[in-house]
């Protein structure tokens, strides 16, 4: 009895803990790949704001909807203009390559060395690439673009400057996208950092493959 006892125990266990070790290694497996979080719809991330400038050259809000796409590992930026809804898509290595510029122009704007000058594709602070979708009701275009950080006085303070190129639709190369300007103030830049941290999107995704794969 004692030893048919101790060999159900031993079986629990045995199984207990080979749940445990596949749970564990599920959990790790979305870091070993950047492009590829988990195989989970979009979620949204905390909102966040920057700037536009009108055609008289006054700044008024726009609003940033932010969503992370586990499947590529792609941040999403919604956000409308005059005359479309638009959205910047970055992949993990853009992201990296968009946050250093951003965090060049802090740098040089704590250090306060930010003459006036106009900007332009040589004083930008860094250059990168993007996907920019774009429609009238909604983002119907696609494009693949190139972006560059910058800065730009307006009102007499220096606003960081992201600068994304016009650029044919993959689907009709006589559709343009709209050059986009979008303007940010340091503590807009981090608020937009907190959004889409790293370690937020790893805890979020964290919490959905244990709740997938927890037996």
């Amino acid at each position: 009895m004692k030893k048919t006892l101790f060999i159900a125990i031993a079986a629990a266990c045995l199984l207990l803990t080979s749940c445990a070790s596949t749970s564990n290694a599920k959990l790790e497996d979305h870091e070993s790949d950047e492009n590829y979080l988990g195989d989970f719809a979009p979620f949204q991330l905390d909102s966040a704001m920057s700037l536009k400038k009108n055609m008289a050259g006054v700044l008024s809000p726009c609003e940033l909807e932010l969503f992370c796409v586990p499947r590529t590992n792609t941040i999403e930026c919604y956000f409308n203009t005059t005359m479309s809804r638009n959205c910047l898509m970055l992949s993990y290595s853009q992201r990296k390559t968009l946050r250093e510029g951003f965090e060049a122009y802090l740098a040089a704007y704590e250090a306060k060395q930010l003459p006036k000058e106009s900007p332009s594709k040589k004083n930008a602070f860094i250059n990168g690439e993007c996907s920019f979708a774009w429609g009238l009701l909604g983002p119907t275009s696609t494009t693949d673009t190139k972006f560059r950080v910058n800065y730009e006085y307006v009102n007499d303070l220096p606003y960081c400057l992201l600068y994304i190129d016009s650029s044919t639709a993959k689907n009709d190369s006589s559709n343009w996208s709209p050059v986009t300007k979008m303007y940010f103030s340091p503590s807009q830049l981090e608020l937009l950092f907190d959004a889409t941290d790293d370690e937020v999107i790893s805890e979020y995704i964290n919490q959905l493959v244990s709740q997938a794969y927890t037996f």
